[in-house]
């Protein structure tokens, strides 16, 4: 492939998008020609933004001075701008590609993750200032303009709690997923409250910050105040024509929020797109926005006055309720979840609410998985997947004797093992966990991971799951008759597993490798 394998610079970044975007412009172009184009458009722009171009790193962190070229490498405006460009047009590229397809668990995953990739990216670059000529909207962003100002910055919204359940099956994307999320969290130490810009998860309505920054621009260059919305928008385009990093910024954020709302009625209809419908129109009123794009008028309101998993878990059971059930048999569409929901969550599985093993225990019809798993094994799984924290090494030995081995040919029960291994769990925003001073505590703070829940089993208790996980392959090979039968899914499933570990082990001996050999090294 013509993208290179990794970046140090901008320059080096600038060229790797390039190529990307013109890659996915000619499979664009020969989608009736090529096969599988939208998922190749896919992928191309995956491996850019989680495997090629490093994500900054946050504001606090120790080398950042030295490690992270987004924050100490100069840079020229017309790169800058450059840059900016480009991360919207891939933005647009991957919106088309990802509502082209139909989107799995992981696919779910990969879309929310790249787009937060792409907007860390954005924040970043439009954070930085040129040392030729500086923009005045990164100026006033960053909080470094002439003047009584603090920074701007944008909420990322529920990503942090809606990527506890998400599936990464790579190493690769769990680690991505810790690097945004303690980019923003670090951010928010040093903006104020009143200064985070377009709340499109909250509200259509034009912020007091959306106004507060172009008012600050309007002061600083003489353009006539109060038509903040007009600017924004590009109905009056006299601002955006001269700062168009503005309506970059403001797109991918828009475009990233959308891929988080929580029901698929509000994205677009399943088709195959091309990268002219992803392009966003906005106008407005005096008081709020309105934005259109795949020839649908598009909304990012979420309205979630509960957890992200409690909503999972009503609306399952709303939708195996008799009175759902029968409007869908008359052919009356409800309101679905935007992707399959934790497959890991007992409740999920069981369409009721239950919170500990003892409400196992008052379970009255449990599943069979088509017959793979009797009661009792069932109700033993179903108590493990209670305790998060505990559940990787608790499934993986369960499932390591040869009868339960045998039940994961159902792909349910493949579903509910892969959750339990890829979700990464609850994310720990401090860097010490506090011990808790008393049982129960009162919350799950102490259970909280850096990088996922697999990482955090591999790196201070592998024995137990390295043991299973040998255990399990060398059983399933027992199991290999020479030709396919209804047991090879089992053992196709077992291998594929014992991959996605080794990638996650592998990924941990490369990682201590490059920080024994570039220690002293810039930019790595």
């Amino acid at each position: 492939t013509i993208v290179p394998d990794k970046v140090t610079n901008f320059h080096e970044a600038s060229i790797a998008m390039r190529h990307t975007l013109n890659l996915c412009i000619l499979l664009a172009n020969q989608r009736s020609f090529v096969r599988n184009s939208y998922t190749l458009r896919f992928c191309l722009i995956e491996h850019l933004f989680i495997r090629v171009i490093p994500l900054p790193l946050p504001v606090t962190h120790p080398d950042r001075e030295t490690k992270c070229f987004w924050h100490a490498q100069d840079i020229r405006y017309e790169t800058q701008a450059d840059i900016l460009r480009l991360l919207n047009m891939l933005s647009r590229h991957f919106a088309t590609a990802s509502l082209s397809v139909k989107i799995t668990r992981s696919g779910d995953a990969v879309r929310m993750l790249v787009f937060a990739c792409i907007a860390t990216l954005c924040d970043a670059s439009l954070r930085k200032i040129a040392t030729d000529i500086p923009s005045q909207a990164s100026l006033h962003y960053s909080g470094r303009a002439l003047g009584p100002i603090k920074p701007f910055g944008f909420d990322m919204a529920n990503f942090a709690e809606e990527s506890e359940y998400l599936k990464f099956s790579s190493p690769e994307s769990a680690t991505a997923r810790t690097q945004v999320l303690d980019y923003f969290n670090q951010l928010k130490k040093i903006i104020p409250n009143d200064h985070w810009l377009f709340n499109f998860d909250k509200t259509n309505e034009v912020s007091i910050a959306d106004r507060r920054f172009i008012d600050q621009l309007c002061l600083q260059m003489g353009f006539k105040r109060g038509q903040e919305p007009q600017y924004i928008t590009g109905f009056d385009d006299i601002i955006v024509d001269h700062y168009p990093e503005i309506i970059f910024f403001r797109d991918i954020v828009f475009m990233f929020k959308l891929v988080m709302v929580p029901t698929s009625d509000k994205l677009p209809d399943l088709l195959p797109w091309t990268p002219s419908d992803a392009v966003l129109k906005w106008s407005c009123d005096e008081k709020s926005y309105e934005v259109t794009g795949f020839n649908k008028k598009l909304d990012c309101i979420q309205n979630i006055q509960t957890t992200i998993e409690e909503a999972q878990v009503q609306q399952v059971t709303k939708r195996k309720g008799l009175i759902s059930r029968f409007m869908r048999y008359v052919g009356i569409s409800t309101k679905q979840l935007r992707s399959i929901p934790s497959q890991a969550n007992p409740s999920i599985l069981l369409g009721e609410r239950v919170d500990t093993e003892d409400d196992i225990l008052h379970i009255r019809n449990l599943p069979d998985f088509d017959g793979t798993l009797g009661a009792k094994d069932c109700e033993l799984m179903l108590q493990y997947l209670t305790a998060p924290y505990l559940r990787i090494p608790l499934l993986l030995h369960f499932f390591s004797y040869e009868l339960r081995l045998k039940a994961l040919r159902n792909h349910e029960l493949q579903e509910v093992l892969d959750a339990a291994m890829f979700e990464p769990g609850q994310f720990q925003e401090d860097q010490v966990k506090v011990c808790p001073v008393e049982v129960p505590a009162n919350d799950r703070n102490h259970l909280c991971t850096a990088t996922g829940l697999l990482f955090n089993e591999i790196l201070l208790s592998p024995n137990i799951i390295l043991k299973s996980i040998q255990i399990m392959l060398e059983r399933v090979i027992d199991m290999d008759t020479g030709k396919y039968s209804e047991l090879s899914e089992s053992i196709l499933y077992v291998v594929r597993l014992a991959v996605r570990v080794e990638g996650y082990l592998l990924f941990l001996i490369e990682n201590n490798k490059f920080h024994k050999s570039n220690s002293n090294n810039k930019f790595n």
